[in-house]
């Protein structure tokens, strides 16, 4: 039996599906970004991915406050991507979302409530 290792290269992002997600009118990426990676990285591997993150289509990231430093990492890039990002977290408590919030949003956290 052989294995092969096959390439896969997307030339066209709109290739990824886009769907309402529930109730909230986003046309949501069907693939997610899951962030967790990002608080391992440097600030400038971070920016690498989160680039990808862009050339592939992806609209839809899920991070946590348990990520490490993921929070933070995202937090530049969201200032340019925010209205275009459908932005998950998990959280142990309402005190704990807020805070999440806060740290990525800043200010603009208000607009939300």
């Amino acid at each position: 039996m052989c294995c092969y290792l096959v390439s896969i290269v997307i030339v066209d992002a709109t290739v990824i599906e886009r769907s309402i997600f529930g109730r909230t009118n986003h046309h949501s990426s069907r693939v997610i970004f899951g962030a967790a990676a990002l608080g391992a990285m440097s600030e400038r591997k971070a920016e690498e991915t989160l680039s990808q993150v862009n050339n592939l289509g992806l609209n839809h990231v899920d991070v946590a406050a348990s990520y490490g430093d993921a929070e933070l990492r995202l937090k530049p890039w969201l200032v340019e991507n925010r209205e275009h990002v459908f932005l998950a977290t998990k959280t142990a408590s309402f005190i704990d979302w807020v805070s999440t919030i806060m740290s990525v949003m800043g200010s603009n956290a208000l607009m939300i409530f």
